[in-house]
Parts: structure tokens; sequence; C-alpha cells
């Protein structure tokens, strides 16, 4: 894995760890939409990029999908009055059906044109970094303009204390919605990304998404307590360890065990980290 494809990847799924901030941090509710999410974007890109459609355009359908999937997952907790993780759960489980029947269990799309090719309107090639850096720092950005406006103000409220909506006429049902919405729309949007710059769709291939968004965010807080570069940085430097360990000569089938190790690993120096400042703020 070369240094540049760490790179990538980390960009990509800084996305999903943004996903992450948002359902665990903000609105406070796990959410396990992601897998599902992330291999339906993967799977309306690689149908779209297959039919030679822009594959620009299969960046806004997989937005849409993975919106729509995160709409699913809210209505089932706050209408049918799912336990969130049982809604999530749910949503997955119809996502992984709904991505087989669209593009079956395998799809290779290398041959096709991607987003990471020549832009039409300059006379050369934009490097895949470039391409995922912009579009990373876009989503960061949106979400941080989000998290600062009133909506945020609300989304964060919904988090922490949902019955205090009642005394602005709002309900929480509704942020609580909202805040899926975004969480799987951003996750779809990083599958299609991850379909495009690896040039293939897996069935499989979203298996350990959650894992790794969460060890990304983990990692960020480490770093900083706001949201910021810090999480696409941390992410980056997530893809960093999980290669280093690659490097080990490890066969590729125990890749998710690493990774759940590594977030063993995180979650010990996360709670460290915890005592040791609550000791210090008493000392």
């Amino acid at each position: 894995m070369g240094n540049l494809s760490i790179v990538d990847q980390g960009l990509i799924f800084s996305l999903v760890a943004m996903a992450v901030y948002l359902t665990s941090r903000v609105i406070k509710k796990d959410d396990l939409t992601v897998e599902g999410s992330f291999g339906l974007g993967g799977a309306i890109t690689a149908v779209m990029v297959e039919h030679m459609l822009a594959p620009w355009l299969s960046l806004v359908a997989s937005l849409a999908v993975g919106a729509l999937a995160g709409v699913c997952t809210g209505l089932s907790y706050t209408r049918l009055k799912m336990n969130h993780l049982m809604a999530g759960l749910v949503t997955t489980t119809a996502c992984f059906s709904v991505s087989l029947v669209i593009a079956s269990a395998n799809k290779a799309v290398a041959e096709h044109n991607t987003i990471f090719g020549r832009i039409t309107f300059l006379p050369i090639n934009i490097t895949e970094v470039t391409v995922l850096a912009v579009i990373s720092l876009l989503m960061l950005l949106l979400v941080r303009k989000i998290i600062a406006s009133e909506i945020g103000l609300m989304l964060r409220a919904t988090g922490e204390n949902p019955g205090i909506l009642l005394h602005f006429g709002q309900s929480s049902s509704r942020f609580y919605v909202l805040g899926f919405t975004m969480a799987n729309a951003l996750t779809a949007l990083a599958g299609s990304l991850f379909v495009q710059w690896s040039g293939f769709f897996s069935i499989t291939g979203n298996i350990g998404t959650l894992v790794t968004g969460l060890a990304s965010l983990m990692v960020a807080e480490l770093l900083s307590k706001s949201i910021g570069l810090s999480i696409v940085i941390a992410a980056i430097l997530y893809q960093s360890i999980f290669a280093a360990t690659l490097m080990l000569g490890l066969d590729p089938v125990w890749n998710n065990l690493v990774k759940a190790l590594i977030m063993v690993f995180l979650v010990g120096l996360s709670s460290v980290a915890t005592k040791t400042g609550a000791g210090a703020r008493h000392a």
C-alpha cells in the first residue's frame, strides 16, 4: 500500500468519520446504517459509471440514495419506535439486498470514465489525491457550517436534551431524522468515491466501514476536541496505522480482525486520556 494510497483512502473515509461524528457525537445515536449506505452508494455508482453516465452525476445520486437510507432509519426510530441500533441494522440489511440487485456481487469499472479522469475544461489530468482533498474539505466546511448554524444548535440540543426543543416549538423527531439523513448521505458519497477510486465494486466491500469511521473519529478526538482538519488528518493516520500492521505480512483475511484490535486499542487509549484529563482538572 503506497503512501498516496494511504492518503487517498484516508480522505475517502474522513467522510465516514464525519458521518459518525454527526450520529454518535451530535445527535448521540450510534447508527449501524453506515455499512449499508456505503455499499449502496458504491453500487449506484458502479452501475452509472458502467453505463457511461457522467461520473460526477453518480456522486449526486449516491448522496440522494444515502440520504434516503438515513430517512428510513430515522423514521424507523422516531415513528416505529425501534431501538436506534435495530433501526440501523434493518436498513443496512435492506441496503445489502438492494445493492446486490443493482450491481450484483462484483462489478469492475476501472476501464470506464470516472471523476479522476481529465476534466473537460482543463487540459490536464487532475490527480486523485487533489480531487479527494477538495471533496473532503468541502464536505468538512459544509458540516462545520451546519453545526454552527441554528439547525446545528437544534441537532446538538436533540443529542443533549431532546425535551428542551419543546420550548422552541420544535420536534426532536425531525432533527433525529435530519441527523441520520446527513450522516448517511456523506457515507454513501464515500462509497461512491471509493468505487471510482478503486475501480471495483464488491458487495462485501462495506464490511468494517463503521469501525473505520469510528476509529478515525476517536483518533481525531485525541488530537482535538472540536471537529476540523483533525478529522481528515486522523482518518489518514488511521489508514497509516492499518497499513503498518499489513506490512507484517498478515494474510488479507485477517484485515477486519486487525481493524477490530486497533479499535479496542483506541478505546483503551481514549479511556486513559479521559481519566488523565479528569485527574488533572481535580488536582
